[in-house]
């Protein structure tokens, strides 16, 4: 299927907050971007904790779904197409549609999180059939350059920011792209709520938006999240990520 209307994605994320609400507890599995899945299980608590981050951040979001705002996925689980969905009030593309058609629906949407990649893919798209620019989109996921940024704010989007998170942590740190644009592979401060510390030289998080461990597995030593990323904090609090362990 191509196309899925607005309606049935919010069922099933209604469907899923029920489960959430029943049971006190979600479990999912990982993306596998860094490594082999994983099951993971988030509580209630932690993901409340994870929507006051995402609101506290500034971020112009119009959706009050914890399922959007609390677990952070990408497009990789399936959650971006949830999300643009409950952005819009038209049906939301899906993977497998042209880069044009893509761009007319997301047109009509308020926001959407998308790849740096794909957000200057999108960017051309705009400018090729003279689309205005929506309200605001969050980038995350690889890096975003120079170029990337400069060429989207403006053209796909009112306001640019980049994202930077984890599953088992969601929202870690955020940046408004003005902010950030200077130092490449910066990903802005760190969120409300959440502390992020360099050991050895490798990014660690912690907070009560992090999970206890990965199911099946020891717990993460005292409730600190190892992220695997390289980086650097400078002065001002900002963090450049530098690459992988």
């Amino acid at each position: 299927m191509n196309i899925a209307g607005r309606s049935d994605l919010i069922t099933f994320a209604n469907s899923q907050l029920a489960a959430l609400a029943k049971d006190g507890k979600l479990t999912f599995g990982t993306s596998g971007t860094s490594g082999p899945p994983k099951r993971v299980t988030l509580t209630l608590a932690q993901i409340q904790a994870r929507v006051a981050a995402m609101k506290s951040s500034g971020a112009q979001y119009t959706t009050a779904n914890p399922l959007f705002l609390g677990l952070g996925l990408n497009s990789a689980s399936g959650f971006r197409d949830l999300y643009m969905a409950e952005q819009s009030n038209t049906p939301v593309q899906l993977p497998g549609n042209s880069l044009d058609e893509t761009a007319a629906l997301l047109a009509k949407c308020a926001g959407a999180r998308l790849s740096p990649s794909d957000a200057a893919q999108l960017a051309a798209a705009f400018t090729r059939l003279k689309l205005a620019p929506i309200p605001h989109v969050t980038c995350s996921g690889s890096p975003m350059t120079q170029a990337q940024g400069d060429g989207v704010i403006g053209v796909l989007c009112k306001q640019l920011r980049y994202s930077y998170g984890a599953t088992e942590c969601g929202l870690i740190a955020h940046g408004l792209w003005p902010d950030i644009r200077a130092n490449a592979s910066a990903v802005g401060k760190p969120a409300p709520g959440v502390a992020v510390t360099l050991v050895n030289g490798i990014l660690n998080v912690a907070g009560a938006n992090v999970i206890a461990g990965y199911d099946g597995q020891p717990p993460f030593a005292n409730g600190v999240f190892v992220s695997g990323d390289t980086g650097v904090i400078l002065s001002d609090g900002t963090i450049v990520v530098t690459g992988r362990k």
